[in-house]
């Protein structure tokens, strides 16, 4: 991307710091404070969902601005708090929602403003994972893993960017021998229609998405 550049690197684990750089250039960064006081305008943050929060309040505290993984915080406590020091210093925080920025996605939505079908008034989206290894983070509850923040993120930004605010939810699902939601459907009214959504892992889903129009 032009204007922009890696210029440091940190990780728990210093000899990943080392490879990464080694290969997308960059320098690897002994610890959390050096990276925030170095020479860096924007921090993305790519580790578990249990971190964020710590790491995007120490990155904001010290003046840079965020872009974090999804999902972005655990709760909505967290995130309050965060958009909150955000807000305060003039800086930016954003989740690291890709889909809005597929360039298929922004034509589709540049199409349907040129030549309108009618107002999206019904959207069905699902994905479920089945081969995931056990060992995979998404399986552990103790780094905020599960199904709902791992994979329901999509279709719940789906049914937000096509049909506005939600306003109520139902959900039904299930909880596996880590504790994680294995499975979850959503049922949820929005202010400019309703959606039905689901996610999972351990059962394959086909991962599409369909809408109706008045």
């Amino acid at each position: 991307m032009t204007g922009a550049k890696l210029t440091s690197v940190w990780t728990r684990q210093q000899e990943v710091a080392e490879a990464f750089v080694a290969h997308f250039d960059g320098a690897a960064t002994l610890t959390l404070e050096q990276i925030l006081s170095g020479p860096v305008d924007a921090v993305y943050i790519a580790t578990h969902p249990d971190s964020h929060h710590a790491y995007a309040l120490a990155a904001l505290t010290a003046g840079k601005h965020v872009l974090s993984e999804k999902p972005s915080m655990l709760n909505g406590q967290q995130l309050e708090e965060v958009l909150f020091a955000a807000s305060t210093r003039g800086l930016l925080f954003m989740e690291a929602m890709k889909t809005p920025f597929f360039p298929l996605y922004r034509r589709l939505r540049e199409h349907l403003e040129q030549d309108p079908i009618g107002q999206v008034a019904f959207v069905r989206a699902g994905s479920s994972i089945a081969d995931i290894p056990l060992n995979h983070p998404i399986y552990n509850l103790d780094v905020g893993g599960g199904s709902l923040l791992g994979i329901g993120l999509y279709e719940a930004f789906l049914a937000l960017d096509w049909l506005g605010p939600v306003e109520r939810v139902q959900t039904f699902g299930q909880i596996g021998p880590t504790g994680i939601d294995t499975f979850a459907t959503l049922q949820t009214k929005h202010l400019n229609g309703m959606a039905q959504l689901y996610c999972g892992v351990g059962l394959h889903g086909e991962g599409d998405a369909c809408s109706s129009v008045h």
